[in-house]
């Protein structure tokens, strides 16, 4: 798991590379695992960050977005130990 520190230096790397490599803004994929909580609020640089890349880029949470339409009355988490 990275730092916060180490995870706003990602972001904003990320930023900068999509900027100068993405043929196509209008259909833009991510995929990662970037632990940030985006539904909380903290203290934590990097999660505003990441809000702030998916704000500009329009891009879709896939763990949020497929909750409210696979389990709309039961939130959850992709793993869970027993």
């Amino acid at each position: 798991m990275l730092l916060p520190m180490k995870r706003v230096n990602l972001f904003k790397k990320l930023t900068t590379w999509i900027n100068k490599h993405a043929i196509n803004l209008e259909n833009l994929i991510i995929c990662g695992d970037f632990n940030c909580k985006l539904v909380q609020e903290n203290n934590d640089k990097s999660n505003g960050i990441l809000k702030n890349i998916i704000e500009i880029f329009y891009l879709k949470d896939s763990w949020i977005y497929s909750e409210k339409i696979m389990n709309k009355d039961k939130p959850g988490v992709t793993k869970t130990r027993n």
